[in-house]
């Protein structure tokens, strides 16, 4: 077989065709109609196009063969970096899978943007009268219907749909959950979206002493459906963000406005799965469940402290914001809060992924005036230059450290490590210039080390840093986060490689493992 058809074999297996030579199984009148989809996705790749433009892509298939073909066009969007022009009636499909959104009136596009935008504010009079006549579609009664829904649930006592982790030895499970009522301090929410972080990786492979059996996720977004006795700070109907540190308020960090040091969340909430008063609103056959860091997001609701939701503006996309409560607050306030990168400064950002890609994104907001981007796949330091990096590194291309120092030969004033290994943490030490700062801010797995000259960080007053949640004050920094976001400040949108059903929470996590993922929205 030549390099032609090799490459046209390899495509073609991409694609979801059997892998028995180049012939085909059964005649194409004979195929059915997800077959013929793949057949076609394998023609329409053998060109190596840029565009790839798909017309009624779901059109007569069963939903589980719909589902298949998103999922596909999905990884070959994003493997291939390929651009896909979706036509289609399906809002499930345009909101699922697509980033922009354009919407057609009388052959006239009437309205064009990030999907989440439009599909949370649209502009035009037709698509918002689109979306209310449409159930399922955002403004239509089905956002009363499942409100409606869950308060019939809870006051039948009914469970939950949640995504538990036992051990590292046993999948994760999709089960039913018993939520308890809000107690006094606490909040019901309703999850719009959970984000899927490399923390939940660390738990499911076992790296991390975290509380088992428990409810995963700690990034979330939704709106406050049931209120606590005592709770004045918000109301029902509110939008929030969730935050995996929901400070006290009393202990000694808190009264310094160091809430990310919460001691309280340091002893009792993160280590031992409860809230504040040491007990879980979690169960399941009666046996309790534990929180994951006071939050729990990878289920249809969640319970958490009033000071954990915090509220932020209604016009801005729920879904997206999810981001806002991990990756966005730790790589931005990364380099705000805990290295405050100063104004003409030189950054090295080692690792692009959805944290690495905020800590590129806050130099950038900081005025650094050169951002070195360093992973090993090409596609995400690409990515990062179209975030704000101004030079990038391609780690597999020979060691990091010496690349770095052929751009910037005095090394950087800042390396931040958002991969958290014993050995890119001393990457980021071995990149400082005199009176250089490495902060570290991917976490490794319990009992890592990695080491250092104690001399040289003297003689040339060199710190290290560690960075937790990136020094954020959650009442504070969230809502200015969002803020930026909706003023162009901030990309959000770009940073979603994309939304399963909470059901998928497994794959999802697959998916993160193989470093294919950003950040994968999990949708109740």
């Amino acid at each position: 077989m030549g390099p032609a058809a090799l490459g046209e074999y390899r495509r073609s297996a991409r694609a979801g065709l059997p892998a028995a030579g180049r012939r085909l199984p059964a005649p194409a009148h004979e195929f059915s109609g997800g077959q013929r989809q793949r057949i076609a996705i394998a023609i329409a790749l053998v060109t190596k196009p840029e565009l790839v433009i798909a017309d009624g892509i779901t059109s007569g298939l069963d939903p589980s063969t719909q589902a298949e073909i998103l999922r596909l066009f999905d990884r070959l969007r994003h493997e291939l970096r390929l651009t896909v022009l979706f036509i289609s009636h399906d809002l499930a499909v345009v909101s699922r899978i697509s980033d922009t959104v354009g919407v057609l009136f009388h052959g006239d596009l009437v309205e064009c943007g990030p999907v989440s935008t439009v599909f949370q504010r649209p502009a035009a009079p037709y698509t918002a009268q689109l979306f209310a006549s449409v159930p399922g579609a955002p403004g239509s009664s089905i956002d009363w219907r499942v409100r409606e829904q869950c308060a019939r649930r809870r006051r039948r006592g009914e469970p939950m749909k949640a995504t538990v982790f036992r051990t590292s030895d046993e999948t994760v499970e999709f089960a039913d959950v018993d939520l308890a009522p809000p107690k006094a301090g606490e909040v019901r929410v309703r999850i719009a979206a959970a984000g899927v972080c490399h923390s939940d990786l660390h738990v499911r492979r076992g790296e991390w002493a975290a509380p088992v059996p428990m409810v995963m996720g700690h990034e979330g977004s939704g709106t406050v459906i049931e209120l606590g006795e005592g709770v004045d700070t918000l109301a029902v109907g509110d939008s929030v963000v969730l935050s995996w540190v929901p400070p006290c308020g009393t202990c000694r960090n808190c009264r310094l406005g160091h809430e990310a040091r919460c001691a309280t969340v340091a002893n009792l909430v993160a280590p031992k799965g409860v809230l504040f008063d040491g007990t879980s609103r979690l169960s399941m056959g009666g046996t309790p469940l534990h929180h994951y860091l006071g939050v729990s997001s990878y289920a249809e609701e969640a319970v958490v402290p009033a000071s954990g939701a915090v509220k932020v503006r209604d016009d801005a996309p729920l879904d997206v914001l999810a981001l806002v409560g991990c990756a966005v607050a730790t790589g931005v306030g990364a380099v705000l809060n805990t290295a405050q990168v100063t104004a003409g400064s030189t950054v090295a950002v080692i690792g692009c992924g959805g944290v690495g890609l905020n800590i590129v994104q806050g130099a950038r907001l900081a005025g650094a005036e050169r951002i070195v981007a360093i992973d090993v796949l090409p596609a995400k330091t690409q990515l990062a230059l179209e975030f704000g990096a101004t030079d990038r590194i391609d780690a597999t291309a020979g060691d990091a450290g010496e690349q770095l120092r052929a751009i910037l030969p005095d090394g950087v004033d800042y390396a931040f490590d958002a991969i958290g290994r014993t050995t890119t943490t001393e990457q980021a030490i071995g990149m400082l210039g005199l009176g250089g700062a490495a902060v570290v801010v991917g976490l490794p797995p319990t009992g890592a080390r990695a080491s250092f000259e104690p001399l040289v960080l003297a003689e040339a007053d060199q710190r290290i840093l560690g960075s937790n949640y990136g020094g954020v004050r959650p009442s504070r920094d969230i809502p200015m986060l969002v803020d930026r976001y909706l003023n162009g400040e901030l990309e959000l949108d770009r940073l979603v490689s994309g939304r399963r059903p909470l059901a998928e929470a497994a794959a999802a996590l697959d998916e993160l493992e193989s470093g294919v993922a950003l950040r994968t929205l999990l949708i109740p």
